[in-house]
């Protein structure tokens, strides 16, 4: 049930947008990560000097590691709890104890969307 007073007033669709692309780019992630294990999915390693937000320069060297590293930790039904989360608490006014199982897979998630920018940025040139 949506509330009224929800942090999201204008527009409570753009949350459940980004829900559905996100959780696309979850799937195409894990899909990257079980083609990395076999070794049908490689990037160009390159020394870059531009920083990212959530990557070291360890990390920027091979930004596919970064994924399935991730989903070593965190899998598929973590990141769709995560992101289920984000939708209630977006769309809600109230907080549970679901918020501190989130910040693992968003942390995550956040390294794993500079490994894609990587990625496209290395197999585009």
């Amino acid at each position: 049930m949506l509330q009224k007073q929800t942090r999201i007033r204008k527009d409570p669709a753009e949350v459940f947008h980004l829900y559905l692309s996100l959780r696309s780019l979850v799937r195409a992630f894990f899909l990257i990560s079980k083609k990395a294990k076999k070794g049908k999915f490689k990037v160009p390693l390159e020394n870059l000097s531009q920083n990212l937000t959530f990557l070291s320069a360890e990390e920027c060297q091979n930004p596919v590691q970064i994924i399935r590293s991730a989903f070593a930790i965190c899998n598929l039904q973590d990141f769709d709890a995560f992101l289920s989360a984000m939708v209630y608490f977006s769309l809600g006014s109230s907080t549970c104890d679901e918020e501190q199982r989130i910040i693992i897979p968003y942390l995550h998630l956040m390294k794993m969307l500079d490994a894609a920018w990587l990625i496209v940025e290395r197999t585009s040139k």
